[in-house]
């Protein structure tokens, strides 16, 4: 019997050919939380099944015997919008269990996110809109009219890096918006929430969510607001602010039993069984909200400290991907 791991073209029509580790050829995408290359599926066949975007005829289905699960691997609702239809048909086709249902992952854009989660006891998520202003100018105009609270982050939908969002204080900041193409995409505007500590230090933790559970992952923190894996340098040139190692302890001992029982109902909300939450949980367990959606480095060991957090997350997920699909691996 075979498992089934879908991944997609994005809308633009665009893979990437890179050559593996023997000199071949092989196809990459992106939007795809990538299972299929971590986790070991030991003696089951894990079978890859490629959905195409809007440019391109999706052929005949067509798979080795009839799969006792479907893992979709499709991660982005920006991007792979029309590559999740077409696994919603394929899941309805084919009629087995289906882990990150490709119709949950559609509603997982940061606005609908926010929408969806705001009135949770113990979750704060700052309003999110999604937009497609004409120009620079524009743009204040929507945070104004709409009554968003300076500063408002601005950043391009279905990028995932630092460079792709700018911090605005209000129309004094019009200049920052010119590396923006202003050609009818869309953006995203969030207000932003400060959340230094008192010596001026930003914290962001990393929660992975394994079929309702909450497991962490990593705590970075950074000088600056945007808090993402450049800031390693930062992180190891201050031990002052706490190791990799002690930081993930102290968050699994003092705060996230606080605020289990509110990530457990994001989990039942959004309805994925596999996806990570970006935020801070405060010592109270209130969580500021960044994100939380499948498209997210859970599994990749940044720092050598948490590759026992990384291994313990691959545990669970396989147990899972065994109990949903009647499955074993060894």
């Amino acid at each position: 019997m075979a498992i089934l791991c879908t991944f997609g073209i994005n809308d633009k029509g665009v893979a990437a050919v890179r050559p593996d580790e023997q000199g071949q050829m092989r196809l990459h995408v992106d939007g795809s939380c990538n299972v299929l290359g971590i986790l070991d599926f030991g003696r089951v066949q894990a079978v890859p099944y490629l959905l195409y975007g809007p440019n391109a005829k999706q052929p005949p289905y067509s798979f080795p015997g009839k799969p006792t699960l479907i893992f979709n691997q499709i991660s982005d609702a920006d991007s792979h919008p029309v590559a999740l239809q077409r696994c919603e048909e394929l899941c309805r086709h084919v009629g087995v269990p289906v882990i990150n249902p490709p119709e949950a992952v559609l509603k997982t854009t940061r606005d609908q996110v926010a929408e969806y989660l705001h009135d949770i006891p113990g979750v704060r998520a700052p309003r999110t809109l999604r937009v497609a202003p004409a120009s620079p100018a524009e743009v204040f105009d929507i945070i104004e009219s709409e009554g968003l609270d300076y500063p408002v982050i601005q950043r391009r939908t279905g990028e995932h890096n630092a460079r792709s969002m700018v911090l605005l204080h209000g129309r004094k900041d019009l200049d920052k918006l010119h590396v923006f193409p202003f050609d009818g995409r869309d953006f995203y505007l969030t207000e932003f929430v400060d959340f230094s500590d008192e010596r001026g230090v930003f914290y962001k933790h990393r929660i992975v969510m394994v079929d309702g559970e909450p497991m962490p992952r990593h705590v970075f923190f950074n000088n600056d607001w945007k808090v993402n894996s450049s800031c390693v340098g930062f992180m190891k040139a201050h031990p002052e602010f706490g190791t990799p190692a002690a930081n993930l302890d102290a968050l699994e001992r003092e705060r996230l039993p606080k605020a289990s029982e509110a990530l457990k109902e994001i989990a039942n909300r959004l309805q994925l069984d596999y996806f990570g939450v970006d935020c801070q949980i405060a010592p109270d367990g209130e969580i500021l909200l960044f994100e939380a959606n499948a498209n997210m480095n859970m599994m990749v060991d940044v720092l050598p400290e948490i590759s026992d957090r990384i291994q313990a997350i691959k545990q669970r997920l396989g147990a899972m991907v065994e109990n949903r699909s009647g499955e074993r691996f060894t």
